[in-house]
């Protein structure tokens, strides 16, 4: 029989030789080895509000800037923390739905998974929403 640690040993390994990164965001801004919810909670986005922030696609060539206008609190269990973050494009920005790389002078890049919303006559609005253990 298989222990824990190996399993998980095994399946990271097999993970990296896929060539898939499990915790990109994680990898980008050092939080590899402390709390997650510490450093991928609201508090770490509130510092970027009306910034304006690069997304890009290398895969398909997609890109834009968007500004993040909100961070919405959502209710959530003791044991949970749920947010979304809000950003607007210019009127004429399309972004499909997908996972791009973001770029900031305020940050560091960081990987995150978007999909276009609609709200007439704000211009193009886009959320990515977490849902996460504490």
């Amino acid at each position: 029989m298989i222990g824990r640690r190996a399993f998980l040993l095994s399946g990271g390994l097999a993970l990296v030789a896929a060539g898939l990164r499990p915790f990109p965001l994680m990898a980008a801004t050092g939080v590899i080895g402390g709390p997650v919810a510490d450093r991928l909670g609201k508090a770490a986005f509130t510092p970027l509000l009306w910034r304006w922030l690069q997304f890009s696609d290398p895969a398909n060539g997609h890109a834009a800037s968007l500004k993040l206008v909100e961070v919405q609190d959502w209710p959530g269990m003791a044991d949970m923390e749920r947010f979304s973050l809000v950003f607007r494009g210019r009127f004429d920005t399309q972004l499909p739905e997908g996972t791009y790389q973001v770029a900031s002078r305020y940050s560091p890049p960081f990987e995150l998974f978007i999909k276009p919303v609609s709200a007439a006559g704000t211009g193009a609005d886009f959320v990515a929403d977490f849902s996460l253990l504490r």
